[in-house]
């Protein structure tokens, strides 16, 4: 039995980006970033790729702060991602934050919901003026201890800074005091 060995011609013989392809697999586009869609049976843009603006190639996605154009919109990896306006970088849209994994993931909606106290990012509780820092029963998104809890919001403190204490800091100048009179 005889195999024909495959020529630059045939692995690059496939079709152009919106050409009609037959959906057989590898070969079928001549872009390595394109696939032929079983719907329309076109060469398209993988999932992991956007179409350049302007022309018929296809590039891969950004990752989060990665340098984009204006447009295309979708041209970041992160589908909760946008290409910024004016920084012109991948960042996270409005209600969403970069983890610590370089991901972008919902912010916490509300004061006292459960957060992740290990992650750095300084955005990852909704409400201004809060963040996400562990109040000895877990890690929760809390008031910033120069502001107060005022309904759903955080209000900067008027020159009085609350401090929480635990219960047995009371205890410790009772006990020296009475040290002190056992002398």
């Amino acid at each position: 039995m005889m195999y024909k060995t495959k020529t630059p011609y045939d692995i690059f013989s496939g079709v152009a980006y919106d050409g009609s392809c037959t959906g057989t697999g590898v070969g079928d586009c001549t872009d390595t970033n394109n696939i032929c869609d079983a719907t329309t049976k076109k060469c398209a843009c993988s999932p992991t790729s956007y179409l350049k603006d302007g022309s018929t190639e296809c590039a891969d996605k950004i990752a989060l702060t990665g340098v984009c154009t204006a447009t295309p919109t979708d041209q970041c990896a992160d589908s909760n991602a946008e290409c910024h306006a004016t920084d012109l970088i991948c960042v996270c849209t409005s209600t969403y934050f970069a983890d610590k994994n370089a991901a972008c993931a919902s912010q916490v909606a509300a004061l006292n919901g459960t957060c992740d106290a290990t992650d750095s990012a300084s955005d990852q509780c909704a409400v201004t003026d809060a963040e996400c820092r562990n109040d000895g029963t877990g890690s929760k998104c809390l008031c910033k201890i120069t502001h107060y809890v005022n309904g759903a919001a955080c209000t900067l403190s008027s020159g009085v800074v609350k401090v929480t204490i635990p219960q047995y800091m009371y205890m410790v100048p009772i006990l020296v005091s009475m040290m002190f009179l056992l002398q």
